[in-house]
């Protein structure tokens, strides 16, 4: 019997945290200004992992659930965040279901970024926003960073600003904003 193998982040998922604050990759305080969130909103964050972010925007709307792969890094999510494990290829929520996705951190984790796309276009309302918050793979930075990330979580697949643009364009989604931050970057979508 072959024995199902877990999550990459399982590994690491104890000094995750810790990492992201020491190379100051969490974004709070720009990704809240940007939502603008009035209170009365679903949010869905795809790929959410420990829930930081979440934590943090809870506050702010009505209801917040965090969805991810990885069943250690979801064991520090805060009680008064939804909970899912699952695969942001193929989430268990209805057709139009949340107000706003997030994409913090996640999309160069997978490789079939089309479908993730069209997985958050499908369960964000028309209207709705999607929010993502990755590395800009044409930053010369950005390849040295992903040989280490890979050394500790797995392969990964660092687009540049410019794909991820027209990937969002073509699946539907208009610019709202637009935030680059040298290596990173952080886009505001509605869905059509």
């Amino acid at each position: 019997m072959k024995q199902k193998q877990s999550p990459a982040f399982d590994k690491v998922h104890w000094l995750y945290n810790a990492y992201m604050l020491l190379s100051n990759r969490y974004k709070v305080n720009l990704i809240t200004r940007m939502l603008n969130l009035k209170g009365n909103e679903r949010v869905l964050d795809i790929g959410g992992g420990t829930g930081y972010l979440a934590k943090r925007l809870a506050p702010l709307c009505r209801e917040i659930c965090v969805l991810d792969k990885s069943p250690r890094m979801l064991t520090h999510v805060e009680s008064r965040v939804q909970v899912i494990q699952g695969d942001a290829l193929a989430t268990p929520f209805e057709d139009n279901d949340f107000d706003i996705g997030l994409l913090t951190d996640v999309f160069h984790h997978i490789e079939d970024q089309p479908q993730l796309i069209r997985e958050a276009h499908r369960v964000v309302k028309p209207g709705g926003k999607l929010l993502i918050h990755d590395s800009d793979g044409s930053h010369w930075q950005v390849p040295i960073a992903s040989f280490f990330e890979q050394l500790f979580v797995g392969k990964v697949y660092k687009r540049t600003r410019t794909y991820a643009e027209e990937l969002f364009r073509s699946t539907g989604f208009e610019e709202l904003n637009k935030v680059a931050l040298g290596k990173q970057y952080i886009i505001l979508w509605r869905k059509k």
